[in-house]
């Protein structure tokens, strides 16, 4: 008699398994695994049915949605998060361990949880099947950077794309110079945290993932970088996106990367004054961030040298 041993639920992940991915110049796919052959790089129409709609900027792109009941009994109601959410509307139907602060969040809503648990939840251990897992936890930190370079590279994505189906055009048609411009503004009002959720007091994340995190950039001359997390009122500390270093950001077209820098450049040298940069961005912030590229992005244009 033949006898069939059942693959544990771990073998069964490992076996048939993907994962999420980003392609430097187009955009989001996955990566199906396989015991006996190397991931490769996919992009089917049975991902890009959800990962190429409004909420990716219409380009294959990375979701991250809060999921709740509309009312009781009704259907569930998805809403797209990203670094402009508020955290009271963030993270339903996710688990959130750390703490976000005097703010209730939409996280942890399980029966099996008690309710006075559900903001500052130090471990999700009893709630879930962590075979697979690397850790059962789910730190708040690690979710607002998630929440913050998930839209950062579908802007990016979307960004390239604009370039690529105007190559044709000539360069020096106004229209084509004209939308690019507006691209990239709305690129570097993101990538400067221009219309962050302000994080209110208390946030608490993970401090071993805050010091990985905070080591994985690259340091200027003073010992600072734009992967140094704030956690107190906004996420970053000197803030400038840190997928700036990214591939997909280096490999732009120069169509799509000469439009970024010009822009980024007015905003951080004062030349763009208006009162959202004002209020978002001191002049302390400006210089910081300035000085931080100047001694760790090789490809800066000249005039960013200026003084």
């Amino acid at each position: 008699m033949a006898t069939t041993i059942s693959p544990s639920p771990s073998e069964r992940r490992r076996s048939a398994s993907e994962r999420g991915a980003t392609s430097a110049s187009q955009g989001a796919g996955r990566f199906p695994e396989t015991a006996s052959a190397p991931p490769q790089f996919k992009r089917e129409f049975i991902c890009l049915g959800c990962h190429v709609t409004s909420d990716t900027l219409g380009v294959p792109g990375l979701l991250m949605f809060s999921t709740n009941e509309s009312g009781p009994g009704s259907l569930m109601r998805a809403v797209a998060m990203d670094q402009r959410t508020p955290l009271a509307l963030r993270w339903g139907g996710w688990l959130v361990t750390g703490s976000a602060g005097v703010v209730a969040h939409q996280g942890n809503a399980l029966p099996s949880l008690d309710a006075t648990r559900r903001r500052d939840l130090a471990t999700a251990d009893g709630l879930f099947d962590p075979d697979g897992y690397r850790a059962a936890t789910s730190d708040v930190g690690a979710l607002l950077v998630f929440a913050h370079q998930a839209g950062m590279m579908n802007l990016l994505t979307r960004l390239a794309w604009e370039a690529r189906v105007a190559a044709p055009s000539s360069e020096a048609d106004p229209r084509v110079t004209q939308m690019m411009a507006g691209i990239a503004a709305e690129v570097v009002d993101y990538m400067l945290f221009v219309d962050e959720a302000s994080l209110p007091a208390g946030v608490r994340a993970s401090a071993t993932f805050v010091q990985r995190f905070s080591a994985s950039g690259p340091r200027d001359a003073k010992g600072r970088s734009l992967h140094d997390l704030d956690l107190t009122r906004r996420l970053l500390k000197y803030p400038c996106s840190y997928l700036i270093y990214s591939p997909a950001f280096d490999r732009l077209p120069p169509a799509a990367k000469g439009p970024v820098y010009r822009r980024l450049w007015d905003v951080l040298s004062g030349a763009e004054n208006g009162e959202r940069y004002r209020r978002a961005l001191s002049r302390e912030d400006r210089q910081a961030i300035l000085e931080i590229l100047r001694d760790t992005k090789k490809d800066l244009p000249e005039y960013f040298r200026r003084t």
